[in-house]
């Protein structure tokens, strides 16, 4: 998975560094985890993001990944901040 962190430096320029994750096990297996420690249903989850359930459901099961910004909307929603998220993986 890879993230595009933006810096700004003292000029107020915004730099781009890009980092790559490798993760042990696939996403979803994560994701799964998640959800179950967090007491939500998908539908809940859902809610909580605005997105369907459709779209939980095929992260969830692997079939699409999710963008950074859904999949840390997801953290946030089953109570996961991005420190413990970047610990988990």
């Amino acid at each position: 998975m890879m993230f595009k962190l933006f810096k700004k430096n003292k000029k107020e320029d915004i730099k781009v560094v890009e980092t790559t994750l490798t993760l042990d096990k696939p996403l979803s297996s994560y994701m799964k985890d998640m959800l179950a420690r967090s007491g939500y249903s998908k539908s809940e989850v859902a809610d909580i993001m605005c997105v369907s359930h459709v779209s939980i459901s095929r992260w969830l099961s692997g079939d699409r990944i999710p963008k950074v910004n859904d999949f840390l909307k997801f953290c946030n929603a089953c109570g996961y901040d991005l420190i413990t998220v970047y610990r988990i993986l």
